[in-house]
């Protein structure tokens, strides 16, 4: 279901799989221009600067066999349960100029930086569904700023989806949607899209 890609990228991506794993889930979007080496090569980088940038400091990589680049960028340090964890925005570019960003919460786990626990992981199919109407209804008809409150009891999850600006970009019409997640253990994940609509459906922009 396109909705439930959407909204995945966005949150879901936010996982307990290494870096190796979230190199795969990168590699199902713009990534898929990588190589196995320049994914290793990447993957190894970002394990780098994330022991040793400092805070807003970001790093580029760039890639020895072709054009693709990457920055790093770790904005806020913060603990977790004892744990080292940054909220940190990656920023990948391709061909023809094509780009795209992530923004993960990252923790340090037996030396390995991991992506944080989704509230998202304990979803089913009717609760993405579910999510996804909110989300459409949302977009369609929400007041600017008015925030849309929704639950999923079963899984803990409860959260928000604020409608924002409406504007167009390349001719399309498309509106902008902060979303948020928290579960009753403390996990987060939140963010600004912009979504832009295709024939019915709303698309989320990713370059």
């Amino acid at each position: 279901m396109r909705f439930k890609l959407l909204v995945s990228a966005c949150l879901l991506g936010i996982s307990s799989f290494s870096f190796a794993g979230n190199l795969n889930f990168l590699a199902d979007t713009v990534v898929s221009e990588f190589t196995d080496s320049e994914a290793e090569s990447f993957k190894s980088f970002v394990g780098q600067q994330l022991n040793t940038l400092s805070d807003k400091e970001k790093a580029l990589w760039k890639s020895d066999e072709s054009n693709l680049q990457g920055i790093v960028r770790p904005n806020v340090t913060f603990q977790q349960d004892g744990t080292q964890c940054r909220q940190t925005r990656f920023s990948l570019k391709g061909k023809h100029d094509k780009k795209m960003f992530f923004n993960f919460d990252v923790c340090k786990s037996d030396g390995v930086w991991k992506i944080k626990q989704s509230p998202l992981a304990r979803f089913k199919q009717q609760d993405w569904d579910e999510l996804n109407r909110q989300l459409t209804e949302a977009l369609n008809d929400g007041a600017d700023g008015f925030p849309v409150s929704w639950s999923i009891r079963h899984a803990g999850v409860t959260g928000s989806i604020v409608p924002l600006d409406q504007h167009t970009n390349k001719d399309r019409s498309c509106r902008d949607a902060a979303i948020s997640v928290a579960d009753s253990k403390g996990h987060t994940s939140s963010g600004r899209y912009e979504f832009c609509k295709q024939g019915q459906e709303w698309v989320r922009t990713i370059d």
